[in-house]
């Protein structure tokens, strides 16, 4: 390359990147090939998969994570629900002051009794009840307590456990945040790919090339 004739690069050494008249190719994000000017390039122009949506940042697999800031049980209704998914199921706890839930499908949350009555203590029995779910419902999310709040990771990488939390409590203080933050296998069917962690996992898809750089998530 002849840097003081304003060449860029060398066509003879580098003809992916660079143009006859030694110039840069310009990049073109989402054609799966990852240029100079490019971070990444997944073959897509979406924010799924293993790079952003403008081929500038790679996207590295993550577990979506979530948190549930609980209340007094004084303050749940029986009958009450709170609706969780790992991507693959999703599951949902009623609260309940009975020894059975109203419908049987759902798994029940004990509200604690007035003398043991705390943000803390409903926080436990969330706890409980979502981490005692991963084993009869193999269920893929992982529950811890931290005081009157419950931290929650997915078992799974990826970004198909972006999942919202849901609850049927109509105090404003019972606060749901995420499932969020999970990155990768999240690209949905026909969608641009170059690697299967670039596909959703949880509808079993992968990357089908043919040869190319760039291919399109199918199932196998």
């Amino acid at each position: 390359m002849n840097a003081s004739a304003g060449e860029e690069c060398d066509y003879g050494i580098d003809p992916d990147n660079c143009l006859t008249t030694c110039k840069l190719k310009p990049s073109k994000c989402g054609d799966g090939k990852e240029q100079r000017s490019e971070e990444c390039d997944d073959g897509n122009t979406d924010p799924c998969g293993t790079c952003n949506a403008t081929c500038t940042q790679t996207q590295e697999e993550t577990n979506a994570v979530g948190e549930i800031s609980a209340i007094r049980g004084t303050f749940i209704e029986d009958g009450e629900i709170l609706s969780i998914s790992d991507g693959y199921k999703r599951l949902t706890f009623e609260f309940n002051r009975n020894d059975e839930p109203t419908i049987s499908s759902r798994i029940r949350i004990e509200i604690p009794i007035p003398d043991f009555d705390s943000e803390a203590a409903m926080a436990s029995k969330i706890t409980w009840a979502i981490n005692a779910s991963r084993g009869p419902k193999n269920f893929k999310i992982t529950a811890a307590q931290d005081r009157g709040k419950v931290i929650l990771q997915n078992d799974y990488d990826g970004g198909y456990g972006n999942k919202a939390i849901v609850s049927s409590i109509e105090s404003s203080d019972f606060k749901l945040k995420g499932m969020d933050k999970g990155r990768a296998y999240d690209c949905p069917v026909n969608m641009g790919c170059t690697r299967d962690r670039d596909c959703d996992k949880s509808l079993g898809l992968k990357c089908k090339k043919d040869g190319e750089a760039r291919g399109t998530c199918q199932k196998p």
